[in-house]
């Protein structure tokens, strides 16, 4: 993912954003299998009652208790992929653009749910799980304007602009179009198609696989 900076305070943060490799549009829902989709529910709704036995989870209104972090990624890969992290989302939008907001513990090493709301771009945000807060949107080049207000009153309110470029994959190893075969021993060549703003922007190769049931990123 992007790397992260603590944005408390600022007005406009600048954030670096991943960039996917592209921007079809499909409405499956993300996941994969249902083995898959299990194993990532569980894991997602185990992980909160963890960290909350242990204090590494807190719930608090006090703004000054926690640092906010956060990231932003652009045109995101089709729900038709499938991966298992996926399932950590609501409302995956193939091509869209994802807003990650999460609180660190000042006081302590752990993370915190507000106890208020949490809106990114007017909307509220999805809590996740461990003190994560995401919103997908369009992929239209706009910030976004994330607005947090506590029970008791207290509110922040801050940017993160998206970056301007997209890159788009043209061929692999000279084959165009969705179902490319590709020998994982020898070395590929991609072919991007060259978009305006695109030109210096660093870039990550992953291959998805499946083991066990479970769909993901090889890194």
């Amino acid at each position: 993912m992007a790397n992260l900076k603590e944005c408390w305070g600022k007005k406009d943060t600048a954030q670096k954003s991943q960039t996917d490799t592209t921007n079809k549009v499909e409405k499956e829902k993300p996941g994969g299998s249902f083995f898959s989709k299990a194993i990532t529910k569980l894991a997602k709704a185990s992980s909160g009652l963890v960290m909350s036995a242990t204090g590494a989870l807190i719930t608090t209104a006090d703004l000054s208790q926690v640092t906010p972090m956060v990231y932003s990624s652009v045109n995101m890969y089709p729900a038709s992929v499938g991966t298992a992290e996926m399932g950590f989302y609501n409302g995956w939008k193939s091509g869209g653009n994802l807003t990650t907001l999460f609180f660190t513990q000042k006081a302590k090493m752990g993370v915190a749910k507000i106890d208020g709301t949490v809106t990114i771009n007017g909307q509220p945000a999805d809590y996740a799980s461990t003190g994560v807060y995401t919103t997908f949107s369009n992929n239209d080049g706009k910030p976004a304007v994330i607005s947090i207000t506590t029970k008791n009153g207290q509110k922040a309110n801050f940017t993160v602009p998206m970056s301007p470029a997209t890159v788009k994959i043209k061929t692999i190893n000279g084959q165009a179009g969705d179902n490319i075969s590709a020998d994982l021993t020898q070395d590929m060549v991609i072919e991007f198609e060259k978009l305006p703003g695109a030109e210096n922007v660093p870039m990550r190769a992953n291959i998805v696989i499946t083991q066990i049931g479970i769909r993901g990123f090889l890194m």
